[in-house]
């Protein structure tokens, strides 16, 4: 079982602890925040990432296939570290952020709304085409770098990489994004703002609303923008968690078959 955050049983909260750290399922896991206060952390419980993305747990989730078990390449130093390394230690392998974090909030929480979302849209295309490297097995196939922003969209919800109730939202802000850069005149109204807030999930729009220092009023665009591309880059760590531990439990059981055979051999020489 890997790690995720978005669960309909669980909402977010926000808090200040001392440092970020890693945890094992079942605890919390916290996010860097915004320095200049918007944001002091991000706090989510760690679910079982099935359950949290919506998805049904597979038969290839759970049994590992007899040709992975059966495989007699040696083992190479980077499997024998992986089998050494505790669970916890590997979520903070792959826990950094994918893009820098300060640069995107000075760069969409400043200047027009069609700048702020012009310029998030970059870190949404980014982003996404990270999750899709990590989750293919050969995404130089297909030139991810080449392929359109909807149709990345398209193969994360054929992977089942995010839950259905963060496409709406991913596809509204790639709708202004065409808009703006297609349309002459186009200015994002507020009416195109509440239609952005109301798509998101609403245990999403709740964190935002209730982070620190925050002044009443409704979500802004770019706050908006910023909840949900922290949830997306947080469900692709937790893509790349869940595949480390179940290339760990793979190679567990292929030491232990090999170590079952070794034992054989040496009571057949008797």
């Amino acid at each position: 079982m890997g790690f995720a955050a978005l669960n309909p049983s669980y909402e977010w909260k926000s808090t200040s602890p001392p440092k970020n750290k890693p945890c094992p399922t079942g605890q919390e896991r916290l996010l860097p925040g915004n320095a200049a206060g918007f944001v002091t952390q991000w706090r989510y419980k760690v679910l079982p990432l099935p359950i949290a993305t919506g998805g049904q747990m597979t038969e290839s989730d759970v049994v590992i296939s007899a040709e992975a078990l059966t495989r007699h390449e040696p083992l190479t130093p980077e499997d024998l570290e992986l089998l050494a390394t505790p669970d916890e230690e590997l979520a903070s392998k792959v826990s950094d952020l994918c893009f820098d974090y300060e640069q995107f909030t000075s760069r969409v929480f400043k200047g027009d709304q069609w700048q702020q979302l012009l310029q998030a849209h970059l870190y949404f295309d980014h982003v996404i085409t990270r999750m899709l490297e990590e989750a293919l097995p050969n995404p130089d196939a297909i030139k991810l770098r080449r392929t359109s922003f909807s149709e990345k969209v398209q193969l994360i919800c054929a992977m089942n990489l995010l839950p259905p109730s963060l496409i709406p939202p991913v596809k509204f802000i790639n709708g202004l994004r065409n808009k703006i850069a297609h349309e002459l005149n186009f200015e994002i109204s507020d009416d195109a703002v509440n239609n952005l807030v109301n798509c998101t999930p609403k245990r999403l729009r709740q964190v935002a609303l209730e982070q620190h220092g925050r002044a009443d009023g409704p979500l802004s665009l770019h706050e908006v923008l910023h909840i949900v591309l922290i949830q997306i880059e947080t469900l692709r760590q937790d893509h790349a968690n869940q595949r480390l531990l179940k290339r760990k439990r793979v190679l567990n059981a292929r030491s232990v078959l090999a170590r079952q055979k070794r034992s054989r051999l040496r009571v057949n020489k008797m």
